[in-house]
């Protein structure tokens, strides 16, 4: 049985190999964040100490007290919202520049999914993949694509809107675990 997946590789697609990948690895964009924290407090704490402010901290009054944590909870908000902000730069603007610049953005790509192996085309390009080469798949959690890896972080991604009916896309899932046996 064949299953045909045809799609326009653009920016969006690339976002779910992006998040595949993430979730390949259990990871998730939250957690990050308690780090950055923690690294943030630490570091002023261990700034402190080494001026000597947490030496003199057990004359401070209450106001005192106040102000400084009230400076340490602005700062470490700013420091977040930057973060977020690098985060955002780096993930949505800069990587879809590079993806425009330097990969086949926008181009018709027609995967199919046979007995033998995975079979792919684009313009000016066309490939065959046996079977026993896709190392792990991923099936996304929303289920809105699946990603079949060939190895560390070359994946083939078949978004769920690429098929033509929702069973059809069920129906690539299965085969692919089927040959792949689940892995």
């Amino acid at each position: 049985m064949n299953v045909t997946s045809r799609f326009v590789y653009d920016f969006g697609v690339f976002r779910l190999l992006q998040r595949a990948k993430a979730e390949r690895k259990g990871r998730r964009w939250w957690h990050k964040y308690p780090m950055m924290l923690a690294i943030y407090l630490a570091a002023t704490l261990a700034s402190m100490w080494w001026s000597g402010g947490l030496a003199f901290a057990r004359d401070w009054t209450a106001e005192a007290w106040r102000v400084s944590l009230m400076m340490i909870a602005g700062f470490g908000a700013i420091f977040l919202l930057a973060i977020a902000l690098i985060d955002f730069l780096f993930d949505r603007v800069i990587m879809a520049l590079l993806f425009k610049r330097y990969s086949i953005a926008d181009k018709q790509v027609e995967v199919t999914l046979a007995d033998d192996g995975i079979s792919t085309r684009r313009e000016g390009q066309s490939g065959h993949a046996t079977w026993s080469t896709v190392k792990d798949l991923t099936i996304l959690r929303d289920r809105s694509a699946v990603a079949l890896w060939l190895g560390k972080i070359e994946g083939i991604v078949l978004p769920a809107a690429s098929f033509s009916s929702p069973l059809e896309f069920d129906a690539a899932c299965a085969l692919i675990k089927e040959k792949t046996r689940g892995t």
